[in-house]
């Protein structure tokens, strides 16, 4: 989609972010949500991605990461989403679904979601395949 980024969130998305998650009902505070954040980033099988218009978030979406019982990939599942509510309707919904999946920008093509299909060029990871690294915040260079 034109003019949203879909990217890694990061530790300045943060009260963005405790916004984001109010609005889907549970109302958090940014403190909370660094907490929150903290637990998430320090799991190999967790991704938080968010969708930025013009530098403010309007969207985010948490991803699990586990094996597959239908294939020998991994399933990217859904944990949390949301879009802010005067953004609905522009497809950033769409976008960071379509992130998620195998066979964007290029990734391989699957019926399962891969930790390959949550990365972005350039940015460090947060979900591995397997727990070869230490997940973090991706830069928001």
């Amino acid at each position: 989609m034109e003019g949203v980024e879909i990217r890694l969130a990061c530790e300045e998305d943060t009260p963005a972010l405790a916004a984001l998650i109010t609005e889907l009902g549970f109302p958090t505070n940014p403190a909370e949500m660094a907490s929150r954040l903290a637990r998430i980033r320090g799991r190999s099988n967790c991704a938080t991605l968010v969708a930025a218009a013009n530098g403010i978030l309007v969207g985010m979406a948490g991803l699990s990461v586990s094996p597959s019982f239908l294939s020998d990939t991994l399933d990217a599942q859904i944990i949390a989403f949301v879009v802010a509510d005067g953004q609905r309707g522009r497809g950033i919904g769409r976008a960071l679904l379509a992130r998620r999946k195998p066979g964007s920008r290029n990734e391989a093509r699957s019926e399962s979601a891969s930790p390959a299909a949550c990365t972005v060029p350039g940015r460090t990871p947060s979900i591995a395949p397997a727990a070869t690294s230490t997940p973090d915040f991706a830069s928001c260079a």
